[in-house]
């Protein structure tokens, strides 16, 4: 059974534990059964608006007797992280339980010029609080939120959360926020730091994207909490529990097994977007290849398809932008979306899985200048002999079409 398979258990608190300020059937009984085992279990939430000493009270009022260490708090967790990037002083948009946190842990909390700004929720936050929050995050200050849950359940129906807030600033700024919570790995590190080394540790949650996610990318294991077992398109997919039960209790069932986690080797990405590779040749039939600044690997001009281009302009542009050579394109080599080796990590936290339309192209003129942003270095080497570091996919792709250089697509 599930409960004897794990040393430790971090479990998500509503939809799991309880839901509103009810305890879900059967939870207490299993929670006993846990600790009786000698498990060891973490709370944690979402919720931005709790502090810790609040939390706690949240779950002895259901009758679970906890302590602060046995319960994650978002709002602690954001503080930990400004302490952690030297911040001093914060703006704090969001409940008394964000402020008291951030106090407790030290900092100053003001509205003259501070170094971060923190955005959880308080249903009566202002317009001009958010616009000063905007300022301030356009003027350099660390901008840090709770989660990107953008909605939850109320007894009337959806209302907006922290996320849907915190897009609004990131629409408004141009800046990314730092995000605390599930599926983001600082809530789950927070946990992890209250066990045991070396323990075999799942996390129980009820939804795939967000609690199964962000196990998945802190390398453990992820039951769900599901009435049905869910579909998804690939093997690959981080959203894919390594068990599916009905409810807690099930953890003491002795028909349900799971699939140990094995993680695969690509990130997961936040979307999906289209993309264009230029695979250029000369005269002499030598490849162009650009060296990346952020990376210093080796690689064929590659960038994003924008609003209201084709594919063919996207790549004509992306060459000219990123090499000043012009090239005419020749034919069409493949459309290759290889999770493994073409999902990009950007400094800011974005992860993009690219769908690459890669073209054979003509090199027809243009002095070959780098843009010095993207690209420090832009050189044609002979297909026998290309440089290393360099992105296997782009070999793959010369590599496709390397028999065919001495007669070059039409």
């Amino acid at each position: 059974m599930l409960a004897e398979a794990f040393d430790s258990f971090i479990l998500d608190s509503d939809g799991v534990v309880y839901i509103g300020e009810s305890l879900l059937p059967g939870v207490a009984e299993t929670l006993e059964g846990l600790y009786t085992l000698g498990k060891e279990v973490v709370f944690i939430t979402n919720d931005p608006y709790p502090s810790t000493g609040e939390l706690v009270q949240r779950f002895r009022k259901k009758g679970l007797m906890v302590g602060e260490r046995d319960v994650v708090a978002i709002t602690r967790v954001m503080s930990r992280i400004l302490v952690s990037r030297g911040v001093q002083s914060v703006y704090v948009l969001g409940s008394s339980g964000l402020r008291e946190e951030i106090e407790r842990a030290g900092l100053r909390v003001t509205v003259d010029k501070p170094q971060a700004v923190a955005v959880g929720y308080h249903p009566d936050l202002t317009l001009g609080e958010y616009t000063q929050a905007a300022r301030m995050i356009a003027e350099g200050a660390l901008f840090l939120g709770a989660n990107r849950d953008c909605a939850y359940p109320t007894s009337t129906g959806l209302a907006p959360a922290a996320g849907a807030f915190i897009r609004t600033l990131e629409v408004a700024t141009g800046k990314r926020a730092i995000c605390a919570g599930k599926p983001s790995p600082f809530i789950f590190h927070e946990a992890l730091s209250r066990f045991t080394k070396h323990a075999r540790v799942a996390v129980v949650g009820d939804m795939p994207d967000i609690d199964m996610v962000g196990a998945h990318q802190v390398g453990l294991s992820g039951i769900l909490i599901s009435s049905t077992q869910p579909q998804f398109p690939s093997s690959r997919d981080y959203r894919i529990p390594q068990a599916t039960i009905r409810t807690l209790g099930e953890l003491f069932a002795e028909n349900i097994s799971y699939d140990p986690w094995v993680r695969p080797s690509h990130p997961w990405p936040e979307t999906v977007a289209p993309a264009v590779g230029a695979l250029i040749m000369d005269t002499h039939g030598k490849v162009c290849l650009v060296k990346r600044t952020d990376s210093g690997i080796w690689a064929l001009p590659t960038g994003w398809v924008e609003r209201g281009e084709s594919t063919e302009e996207a790549v004509v542009r992306e060459v000219r932008e990123e090499t000043g050579y012009e090239v005419a394109v020749k034919d069409l080599i493949g459309v290759y979306s290889l999770p493994e080796e073409m999902t990009v990590e950007y400094p800011d936290g974005r992860c993009v899985q690219c769908v690459t339309v890669c073209y054979f192209c003509e090199h027809i003129g243009g002095r070959g200048i780098p843009d010095g942003r993207e690209v420090s270095e832009c050189i044609f080497f002979p297909p026998d002999t290309l440089p290393e570091p360099m992105v296997n996919t782009h070999r793959h792709w010369i590599e496709t079409v390397r028999g065919k250089f001495s007669d070059p697509p039409r």
